[in-house]
């Protein structure tokens, strides 16, 4: 598999987890339990921060930008800490946005090397 495809599939893989998962686990609560949608959804702060700014990084990840590397390395260190900060009811899942925020940034310093 060639480098490039390895880092769609990586960013593919990384959005649909970091800013498609954490709304559709709010909406799977609020019809399971009966309480209102944007009330769950408050309790997912901490992963709709992290969720910003990769609405940013990951298109850059995807067009090989360098300055996407270092946000992505950012925001995967500053992520547990925000979970445990301001707290999370699904705050075991940080180590797999992390794990996927440093496998793409590391795709794509690899494929911006290739191509250097």
């Amino acid at each position: 598999m060639k480098k490039e495809t390895q880092l769609r599939i990586v960013v593919i893989i990384a959005g649909c987890w970091i800013i498609l998962v954490p709304p559709i686990w709010a909406m799977n609560l609020s019809l399971q339990f009966g309480f209102e949608y944007f009330e769950l959804l408050a309790f997912h702060i901490p992963e709709l921060l992290v969720a910003v700014p990769c609405l940013i990084l990951l298109p850059g990840a995807w067009a090989r930008k360098g300055w996407s590397v270092g946000g992505l390395v950012l925001a995967a260190v500053l992520l547990p800490i925000i979970e445990y900060v301001a707290g999370s009811p699904t705050s075991g899942t940080w180590f797999i946005s992390s794990v996927l925020m440093l496998l793409v940034a590391a795709a794509t310093w690899s494929q911006r090397r290739a191509t250097a």
